[in-house]
């Protein structure tokens, strides 16, 4: 369970921090929902606490290892550069609600694909939004510079 101040992803790309934690009536029932205050904009969410699949954590340090691991990645799962057209689905199924691996994963994909044929308007929408997207939760949570982690980033797909 998250707390008030935790810095959280909803719905798999909303970032943004747990300013309350409240208790609504919705008549039959009461239930508890986080307020997330959106990192970008002047938003805020109500996501129910018993709500696992629409909020996580930032990632963990093992993670983000585990992350450019899969980034840096020469060889890759070629079924799925030989499926190019499966990538957006795939994209939208594992990035919904999971977490930076899968991302990563996609991006991954992505930048070979990239590489070997070019990418449609739908999958460079897609590239710009899993680079961005890893870009900030690994920034956020190791505490840097987006800027620093681009950098890392860019290097890993090299």
């Amino acid at each position: 369970m998250f707390k008030t101040g935790d810095t959280v992803v909803v719905n798999g790309s909303d970032i943004g921090q747990i300013v309350d934690i409240t208790k609504r009536d919705l008549g039959q029932q009461i239930c508890e929902f986080y307020i997330v205050e959106k990192r970008d904009q002047n938003a805020r969410l109500m996501i129910p606490t018993n709500t696992k699949d629409r909020i996580r954590s930032l990632p963990s340090e093992d993670e983000i290892n585990e992350v450019f691991t899969i980034l840096s990645c020469e060889q890759y799962e070629t079924d799925i550069l030989v499926q190019k057209r499966k990538v957006f689905f795939s994209y939208l199924e594992k990035n919904r609600f999971k977490g930076a691996k899968e991302v990563a994963s996609i991006l991954r994909t992505l930048t070979l694909l990239k590489k070997k044929k070019g990418l449609s308007t739908a999958e460079k929408k897609l590239y710009t939004d899993c680079r961005q997207q890893l870009i900030t939760e690994v920034s956020l949570a190791q505490k840097k510079n987006e800027t620093e982690i681009e950098v890392l980033m860019d290097t890993a797909l090299e």
